[in-house]
């Protein structure tokens, strides 16, 4: 059975979390207009609230994009390609990126939650639904998997020198011995 090589399984982590920026994240209400789902896309990049809906006013509102939701979409896009690096510096630049989408999830979080804060008197509730803790927690599992693998394959990886040897030394199964390999002896 042909071994799944690693960078696949981080393209597919990274791939499932941008999903996840496509499903509710928030559910915005007002007692007397109803309510309204917005994804992560519409967090991240801003979005606007037409009149009839959540709205007092009878023009569109609109909310500005929020930083910390642009960072962990960037993060997860940025995982993406770094799967596709060498593997040594892959797995540090995902595990970076895992780290840094994890934070911004949670600073989007306190920033919500500050905003929510701010129009409770008008009698906005916010309500995060299943796709900010999908999210949440994919950059939480995606980063401890990562280490995992870093760990499970780095246990088979091994430092590279920086120069190359003009013998290629070959080891057998005594320890200590070291021989010539066979197509070293064979040039000379």
């Amino acid at each position: 059975m042909k071994k799944l090589e690693t960078k696949y399984i981080r393209t597919g982590l990274f791939g499932i979390l941008i999903i996840f920026f496509f499903l509710p994240f928030l559910v915005v209400s007002c007692p007397n207009h109803g309510s309204r789902e917005i994804n992560g896309v519409q967090v991240a990049f801003g979005y606007s609230v037409s009149g009839g809906s959540l709205s007092t006013v009878t023009d569109n509102q609109y909310f500005p994009p929020a930083i910390p939701g642009i960072i962990a979409m960037i993060a997860a896009l940025a995982g993406v390609i770094f799967s596709f690096f060498k593997k040594q510096i892959s797995f540090i630049l995902c595990i970076i990126a895992a780290v840094v989408g994890f934070s911004s999830m949670f600073l989007l979080k306190l920033n919500i939650d500050a905003e929510a804060a701010k129009k409770a008197g008008d009698g906005l509730i916010v309500r995060y639904a299943y796709g900010y803790w999908l999210a949440l927690g994919g950059f939480i599992i995606v980063l401890l998997l990562i280490i995992l693998l870093y760990f499970a394959d780095g246990l088979k990886m091994q430092f590279k020198m920086p120069f190359k040897l003009p013998i290629k030394l070959k080891r057998h199964s005594s320890p200590g011995k070291v021989t010539r390999s066979r197509r070293t002896r064979r040039r000379r």
